[in-house]
């Protein structure tokens, strides 16, 4: 993990987007002072050292002493969409949800009112999906669901009117819209818990996996649809808390992961799937929290950082992976509920002078990585000093070899 720990949100962080590069991250929730620069409800920093940006959306609301809450973020073609609890951004109204400029915070002139708190946003086309507690939306009679013109923020005629919140959307390249939640009933069907909707019409599809539990994300990868939660059969096979599902029929596949404990986010990294959420255990292998599997068949991966609570977001971008939670530390070191971590194979060297000549050699990398420390004379015939994998983010190795009489030693390492 490598943000600073003097950053410190008074409040819990849920949400998270990176920008395109991975250089900045968004992160929303209900904090009201980011040290050692006040922010409420949502901030930007930059990921390789924690320093919090200009970036600054002013959110408020209009009764005393309560602080402003972003529940969801999505980055959709240069603007940023946040969706929560206020009623004011700088010195525009703005009820609920908001579109932002990357580099200032500005609200922009886009503006779509929710009557009620909002929970989820998701940005895909010309529209922007919506779901939380509400009965208006973009100046239309909505009830907890519903989606507006990303151009002008009203209503489209999608009304689904789930019978509680939708807490997470995805499009798949087949045209689909699915979507996932608590609900039992939506656009006047039974579902379990997951629905898919036609992108072209609107229409619900027969789709129905049918989840014995609640779902707290969905993810359409390729020719797959992942789903989170809390349940122990979906797709009409037992699984627990994640799955892959068809797109057409919603059956299990083949592909398993029995997760011990709550999933609440999935996100792609190349050719593996990062999870997090209040687990502690995937399979037989101990993991804290937040996880690395691969995409065809669920293997875990030996990444495996510690983290002291629930993982509610996390955002990839390039080879950034940012983290936000009810967390106060990650592999021992204090991170209060954000922590970004290094790309695989990203390793930090230092080494320093001790007693008697002996060297101290550090190495800071990814738990779980296996890593080889080498050393030379003369840049050109290495040897193999140590080899072994990360135990909470370092390894640490005392070289007596200068005793001996090696007046020049180089070190490197390898993967």
């Amino acid at each position: 993990s490598i943000l600073q720990d003097s950053l410190n949100p008074a409040g819990p962080v849920r949400a998270v987007g990176l920008a395109e590069d991975g250089g900045v991250g968004f992160v929303g929730g209900f904090f009201s002072l980011l040290d050692p620069i006040l922010r409420a409800g949502i901030a930007a920093i930059r990921v390789g050292d924690g320093a919090i940006l200009p970036f600054d959306a002013q959110l408020q609301l209009s009764v005393s002493n309560s602080r402003p809450s972003v529940n969801s973020l999505t980055l959709h073609e240069g603007v940023l969409y946040a969706g929560g609890l206020f009623e004011v951004a700088g010195s525009s109204p703005r009820t609920n949800l908001v579109a932002l400029a990357l580099d200032t915070g500005t609200a922009l002139d886009w503006n779509a009112e929710a009557n009620g708190e909002v929970q989820t946003v998701f940005a895909h086309g010309t529209n922007l999906f919506v779901s939380g507690q509400f009965t208006s939306l973009g100046g239309a009679s909505r009830t907890n669901a519903g989606s507006v013109s990303l151009e002008d923020g009203t209503a489209s005629t999608w009304a689904p009117h789930p019978n509680t919140t939708i807490e997470s959307f995805s499009a798949g390249t087949n045209g689909v819209l699915y979507l996932g939640g608590s609900f039992t009933s939506i656009a006047g069907q039974a579902r379990g818990r997951l629905a898919a909707f036609s992108l072209e019409t609107g229409a619900i599809l027969p789709w129905d996996p049918f989840a014995s539990g609640p779902i707290d994300v969905v993810l359409a990868s390729g020719d797959v649809i992942f789903a989170g939660g809390t349940f122990v059969s979906i797709g009409g096979e037992l699984r627990t808390n994640l799955a892959a599902l068809t797109p057409e029929i919603g059956n299990a596949t083949e592909w398993s992961a029995s997760i011990l404990g709550r999933v609440r986010v999935i996100e792609p990294v190349g050719d593996q799937l990062l999870i997090g959420g209040d687990f502690t255990r995937v399979g037989e292998v101990i993991r804290n929290r937040v996880a690395l599997l691969t995409l065809t068949n669920g293997a875990v991966q030996p990444w495996s950082p510690l983290v002291s609570g629930s993982v509610h977001g996390i955002g990839a971008a390039g080879d950034e992976v940012v983290a936000v939670g009810d967390f106060t530390s990650v592999s021992s070191a204090v991170h209060l509920g954000m922590a970004a971590f290094r790309p695989e194979g990203y390793a930090v060297l230092s080494a320093s002078r001790g007693p008697n000549q002996a060297v101290n050699v550090e190495v800071f990398a990814n738990n779980g990585e296996a890593i080889a420390l080498q050393g030379s004379t003369n840049f050109v015939d290495w040897v193999t000093i140590q080899s072994n994998r990360v135990v909470n983010g370092v390894i640490r190795y005392t070289d007596n070899a200068p005793n001996n009489g090696t007046t020049k030693r180089f070190y490197r390492t390898i993967r």
